[in-house]
């Protein structure tokens, strides 16, 4: 005789009673709301719906099974679409974005007829402003759970919430209140004021005992020799060194910039600085590029070495007493070395029409690059990620199949934050989930970005202006009266800024 079970259904005889489902968790506990987000429902005792036969083993089987679910915040439903049954412990599905920015239950509907509720287990943010966490690298999330105590939503991660009081604990939720400003993690109440005109520590004031106006000014100290001043790279406050083409210019505390150009490379066009005021330099021509070094201790370049191309970026980190410097060619081959040791060159994957224009990383090994390359018949701005194996990988833009263009400056914040700008007004903020877009008001050319965190950057124009964005807006600082481009900013604190640019322009600030 056959005998057939449906799992779904306890029947006398067949198999004893499975014990009651529950809902655990979901994976992620965070996602992009205007992206969405693929999920994991974690449960136990979910028992799929089979049709076994005693009788005839090879007729037994597991037919798809129909399965609900969807999150609600009280005032809505949304869908989880295509959710399949994965096991007794896992239901996978996927929310389409945009979704609301909030908090929202889980609820599942198993094939026994039940609801499973998991409250408070899911937020949808807004990571175009940067605040989602890091990814938990595959663990699944308890979630943001209710509690006994009430707690603050800290956005940004810096132990100091906003808004009102929630019965929620879980990550992204604190007991201390005051920020004022919760998608920058600079901005709080333990914060120290710094001279940028902006309220840092969350007190109604700005500047205060710090500066009577954060105001910027130019140095036209090199006018006269109208060089077009290519690059930076800030070293100390007050002090700094330039790339200018023929001349490499350093300031060293004082009023006045020396011309350092004494063996160096006859073209130079990028510089980078340790803080002890060494320097290293890159120039040369098409085929024929040079690296150089000068120490504090000099007055001329040394070590001066033959490599394939001009860099266009360089960059360094600490290494014990020593610095590791990294340098980009235009077609992505890195140049790794340590003070006047010759370099070693690694080949590049990028496709030939690929051209980088800027690079800039929190380590060696975690290099953002950004520039464009050619995608059918256009001109495609886009940024590459080093991967493990040294290759380049694309990163997506939003739009990066309609817009056209290329972007010239990166900076990363940390490993997975980064902030992008490029002609045509074009920036971009990644964040743990991607890139994603930010209006700069501009259509100008943005030339190049220094970022203090990923809600407080600046950025230089092909107008000769220096803009801030912080508290989720923008200003103008400065704006050279010439009216010409600025092509770089460097930074030791945001009290040490300096721009660079054509006609021996400099905006300095604030102070």
């Amino acid at each position: 005789m056959r005998l057939l079970c449906l799992l779904s259904v306890v029947m006398a005889g067949c198999l004893p009673r499975p014990a009651e489902p529950v809902l655990r968790a979901v994976d992620p506990a965070f996602f992009d709301a205007d992206a969405g987000t693929a999920l994991s429902l974690i449960a136990e005792g979910l028992l799929p719906q089979a049709t076994l036969d005693f009788d005839h083993p090879a007729s037994s089987s597991m037919p798809p099974v129909v399965v609900s679910a969807f999150i609600d915040d009280g005032t809505q439903r949304i869908d989880v679409l295509d959710a399949q049954w994965i096991d007794s412990t896992r239901v996978t599905g996927r929310l389409a974005g945009p979704v609301p920015i909030g908090t929202y239950d889980v609820h599942l509907l198993e094939p026994r007829g039940r609801e499973l509720v998991l409250i408070a287990a899911i937020q949808a943010l807004d990571c175009a402003e940067g605040d989602c966490p890091l990814p938990d690298g595959g663990v699944p999330d308890s979630g943001v759970v209710l509690c006994s105590t009430r707690n603050f939503r800290d956005r940004d991660f810096d132990g100091y919430g906003a808004g009102a009081a929630q019965t929620f604990c879980g990550p992204g939720w604190v007991p201390l209140s005051g920020d004022c400003d919760d998608r920058d993690n600079l901005t709080l109440p333990a914060a120290t004021e710094v001279c940028n005109g902006i309220d840092d520590d969350c007190d109604g004031l700005v500047d205060e005992d710090r500066c009577t106006d954060a105001s910027w000014s130019a140095d036209d100290s090199l006018r006269p020799q109208g060089d077009e001043l290519l690059s930076n790279a800030s070293f100390a406050p007050g002090s700094l060194w330039i790339a200018a083409g023929e001349k490499l210019y350093v300031r060293r505390g004082g009023p006045d910039f020396i011309d350092a150009s004494a063996s160096c490379p006859n073209t130079v066009s990028t510089v980078w600085s340790a803080p002890n005021g060494s320097v290293q330099v890159g120039g040369g021509s098409a085929g024929a590029g040079l690296l150089a070094e000068q120490t504090p201790a000099a007055d001329a370049c040394s070590s001066q070495r033959m490599i394939a191309e001009p860099p266009v970026a360089m960059v360094g980190f600490p290494a014990g007493n020593e610095f590791d410097s990294v340098a980009v060619l235009a077609d992505g081959r890195l140049l790794r070395w340590r003070g006047g040791a010759a370099p070693t060159i690694s080949p590049s994957n990028l496709p030939a029409s690929a051209r980088v224009k800027d690079l800039h990383g929190v380590a060696s090994n975690q290099l953002y690059a950004v520039g464009s390359a050619v995608v059918g018949s256009n001109r495609r701005q886009t940024v590459w990620a080093l991967q493990a194996d040294g290759n380049w990988k694309d990163e997506p833009l939003p739009g990066q199949g309609t817009q056209t263009g290329t972007l010239l400056g990166v900076w990363a914040v940390s490993a997975v934050e980064a902030i992008a700008v490029g002609e045509e007004g074009k920036i971009f903020r990644r964040s743990a989930s991607g890139w994603r877009s930010i209006d700069s008001e501009l259509t100008s050319d943005l030339t190049s970005v220094r970022a203090f965190s990923s809600g407080r950057f600046y950025v230089t124009t092909s107008e000769g202006a220096i803009r801030q964005r912080a508290r989720g807006a923008w200003r103008t600082v400065f704006r050279n009266d010439a009216g010409v481009p600025f092509n770089d900013v460097s930074a030791t604190s945001e009290e040490d800024l300096w721009a660079v640019g054509k006609l021996g322009v400099i905006g300095r600030g604030p102070h």
